[in-house]
């Protein structure tokens, strides 16, 4: 028989990150803008950046999700959901400086939604 997964009990927090970000995608409106911090194609990388993201932000505000970068995989990272541009610049502008020297980026939930159904 198959067993399916018990939902986000996992240690993984890559996983676990995934999975959360499935769901909050799902349930915000196309407008809602994001912040995307940063990104990576190594997990073992990325799952060390998100543990070191948890000393600086909450981690329930951040959200990962799969994509491709030059035909390959990559794993993008956001922070927040706000209703505006500028409710997500103020933001933005309160990110601890580490976070703020990687140039971060606004995203709009339906440019991610776009950008995630190519990869599925």
């Amino acid at each position: 028989p198959t067993v399916t997964p018990p939902p986000i009990e996992t240690n993984d927090i890559l996983e676990r990150r995934l999975q959360v970000t499935k769901n909050w995608l799902n349930h915000q409106p196309t407008s809602t803008v994001s912040i995307q911090l940063m990104g990576n194609s190594n997990d073992d990388q990325l799952r060390a950046g998100l543990e070191t993201l948890g000393t600086q932000v909450e981690l329930d505000n951040v959200y990962v999700f799969r994509t491709k970068v030059s035909n390959r995989p990559f794993v993008t990272v956001l922070y927040g959901s706000y209703p505006s541009r500028e409710e997500a610049i103020q933001a933005m502008q309160k990110l601890p400086r580490a976070l703020r020297a990687n140039r971060p980026q606004l995203r709009t939930i339906g440019g991610i939604l776009e950008e995630t159904k190519q990869f599925q």
